[in-house]
């Protein structure tokens, strides 16, 4: 499954990809802009527990730009964040939610 959502951060428009590949719940930000200025930009993704204040998750990785259009590519390539699905089912609340979220940061 992939889901593919439209984010706006620091006046830019950013496509986020989310897919499982091989286990593993992989997230894709893409650039929507001149690839030269791509660079500036890295996303970082937390998951959380609602239910434990300590225990995260936090990785980070360079946004992408928006001309390859097969993510896959991208993920193959290793410029994605990548957690293993086991660990986030550990992060499931009561109501087998996993809570996350994902901010886009200027370099």
């Amino acid at each position: 499954m992939k889901i593919i959502v439209l984010m706006l951060a620091h006046k830019e428009l950013f496509y986020v990809h989310r897919k499982i590949v091989k286990n593993y719940m992989y997230w894709v930000v893409q650039y929507i802009g001149k690839s030269e200025d791509v660079i500036q930009y890295y996303f970082q993704i937390n998951v959380f527990s609602d239910q434990f204040q300590n225990r995260k998750v936090t990785i980070s990785e360079n946004c992408q730009d928006d001309i390859k259009d097969d993510i896959t590519e991208i993920i193959d390539s290793g410029y994605a964040a990548g957690v293993p699905i086991p660990v986030l089912d550990s992060y499931k609340n009561e109501n087998g939610h996993v809570w996350y979220n994902i901010s886009i940061k200027k370099a």
